[in-house]
């Protein structure tokens, strides 16, 4: 899914950006990856990701359907 871009304007410069932070403070995210499909479909931002990965594999043309091959092992991605 494309998202469209508007051009907001230049980024403003002043002094406050411009000095060092007296406190360094970092984000920690602590992410929990649904165990199933199931699971993950009840999150409507996981089903976006979903479908955009997907759409993103069918236009690039980065795999196809085989056959699976006797007496081999399937690797799954």
């Amino acid at each position: 899914m494309r998202r469209d871009v508007e051009f907001i304007g230049y980024p403003r410069i002043n002094k406050r950006e411009n000095q060092q932070p007296d406190i360094y403070q970092a984000l920690v995210a602590y992410v929990v990856e649904p165990p199933s499909y199931q699971e993950a479909a009840q999150h409507q931002v996981l089903v976006y990701s979903m479908v955009d990965e997907y759409i993103s594999i069918m236009n690039n043309d980065v795999w196809e359907v085989v056959l699976r091959p006797l007496y081999r092992s399937v690797v799954g991605s």
